[in-house]
């Protein structure tokens, strides 16, 4: 990336700031990796031009770059190391393709399929241990659902794991035998079975960085997920994108003499994570009422009580932002529980501590995430994917609950803290924006303004960073993205079609479609 250093002076732009007071402007001037100024055309000087690169931008719209406030990056890259599953329609076409990838591959070696989602499969229905056992005798399968919270494996996978009928979390049919659905341990035993080469890995987190510079994505929040990989990706100037570091529970030993906020603009160490429950999807979320499609299923904690109230009062003792994964209603009352206590025996202020998804809230709860200073972490896109009459939330929660799945307008009328993040389904915060502007229950939209300051300001200020970023203002960090249209202004329908043109990673153009030059390089 060579587009650096001078500075930038974006002109004849449309400029969407996310400050309340000075909302609109037509002019940013960058030095180095900062804005130094934002308003009309004819304030700017001649000193502040001076050897800039003048881009006429011809109207277009400039916005903060986005910021995810929840991704895997390590998951995600390695979906590209092994099958891409996702977008398939019916059941047939991923054993189609699973069979065709089998014969490619030598005899004895894992295939690893990702990012299916039986909910959008004409069978509606789970791939069967048998099916997998057609496909692939000779080859271990492991197939890992868009959620990450349940996989599927054929019987070779199970066996060279050393998975037993009585592990925790390996799922039988009604004779005994394995179904082929694993979670928990039968999950951990099956997937620690495949290794990944590290250059394979870094070369393929450099591609998943490259896509979500492309979506105007500049910084991200990552949740969980071998922080030694990240940390050496980054010492190697490998990691690109601003990041955020929210270790999972599983993770607390290598954090230790670590301190929260410790790190630089690029890499910050931040929440701790906690799963409370699972997916709604893999029928783990933990729910009051049963699931509508399993009428004997209530989804499952994933903590005793009792264990997770000490472990969250001591790190919240210590100092830590909490980030407590919570999608079902008996999962956020769980959470609540110990967020509440944690406050009580040590009050802090300004722990911003988080309600990750937070999906199908429990009565009263609303009022609860207010009285704790709670932020809530939302993924909009699950809105669009799932939620629409006749889609997986409706499947498993029936009519009546699926109303009240993710009700973003509600957190945004009682001034709750709103972050937008994606969970990579699917990554696009331009689909997310539409979707929280299209919800299907018209009392929970928000209006695209209110959606782009959710993935911009709203996120900066979940990972303590307002004053680094998210508003697009004069001593903040030069991260802009650049739109074919303005989503406050186009028909809320057209939204997800809007192109981003050019992203700027402080004050350096790395993604830019109205060039067509190459800047990404090394």
């Amino acid at each position: 990336m060579e587009r650096a250093g001078k500075g930038l002076v974006l002109s004849n732009a449309r400029v969407l700031t996310m400050e309340k007071d000075s909302p609109l402007a037509e002019t940013v001037v960058t030095l180095g990796d900062r804005i130094v100024y934002v308003g009309a055309s004819e304030g700017v000087g001649e000193e502040l031009v001076s050897g800039k690169e003048v881009i006429d931008l011809g109207g277009r719209t400039v916005v903060p770059g986005f910021i995810d406030s929840h991704l895997h990056l390590v998951e995600m890259a390695k979906t590209y190391l092994g099958l891409d599953l996702g977008g398939y329609t019916s059941l047939r076409e991923v054993l189609r393709i699973l069979e065709e990838e089998v014969k490619r591959r030598p005899r004895g070696s894992w295939v690893v399929g990702y990012n299916w989602d039986e909910s959008l499969w004409e069978e509606g229905r789970l791939i069967t241990l048998d099916e997998l056992d057609r496909v692939s005798p000779h080859h271990p399968v492991i197939l890992k659902r868009v959620c990450l919270h349940l996989v599927l494996a054929n019987s070779l996978a199970l066996e060279m794991a050393r998975v037993k009928k009585d592990t925790p979390g390996l799922h039988l049919d009604t004779t005994g035998r394995p179904n082929g659905r694993v979670e928990r341990e039968a999950r951990r035993l099956v997937e620690a079975c495949l290794k990944f080469h590290p250059q394979e890995m870094e070369t393929a987190m450099e591609v998943v960085q490259k896509k979500m510079l492309s979506l105007g994505i500049t910084s991200f929040h990552h949740m969980g997920s071998n922080f030694p990989l990240i940390e050496r990706v980054s010492q190697e100037g490998k990691l690109i994108l601003r990041t955020y570091l929210c270790a999972s529970e599983d993770e607390l030993l290598e954090l230790r003499g670590l301190l929260p906020g410790q790190g630089n603009d690029k890499l910050k160490v931040g929440a701790i994570k906690f799963f409370v429950d699972g997916s709604l999807g893999a029928h783990s979320a933990a729910l009051v009422e049963p699931y509508e499609d399993e009428p004997e299923n209530y989804g499952r904690l994933r903590w005793n009580q009792a264990q997770l109230r000490d472990k969250v009062v001591e790190f919240h003792k210590e100092g830590w932002q909490l980030a407590l994964h919570a999608i079902g209603d008996r999962a956020i009352l769980a959470a609540l529980e110990v967020l509440e206590e944690a406050q009580e025996r040590f009050p802090r202020e300004n722990h911003r501590h988080r309600l990750e998804h937070c999906e199908l809230l429990p009565e009263g709860a609303m009022e609860r995430i207010k009285g704790l200073d709670l932020i809530v972490s939302a993924q909009p896109n699950f809105v669009a994917q799932w939620g629409f009459p006749g889609g997986l939330y409706q499947k498993k929660l029936g009519r009546r609950r699926w109303g009240k799945m993710n009700p973003l307008r509600e957190f945004y009328n009682m001034s709750i803290p709103l972050a937008f993040g994606s969970d990579g389904m699917p990554l696009d915060p331009l689909y997310g924006i539409w979707s929280a502007a299209n919800h299907p229950v018209e009392e929970s939209r928000l209006s695209p303004l209110e959606a782009l300051y959710c993935y911009s300001r709203g996120s900066a200020f979940a990972s303590f960073e307002e004053d680094l970023k998210g508003t697009i203002q004069p001593g903040k960090l030069a991260d802009l993205a650049v739109l074919s249209q303005d989503p406050t202004t186009v028909p809320i329908e057209e939204i997800k079609d809007i192109r981003v043109e050019i992203t700027i990673l402080g004050g350096e153009v790395v993604h830019d479609t109205l060039s067509k030059k190459e800047l990404f390089s090394r």
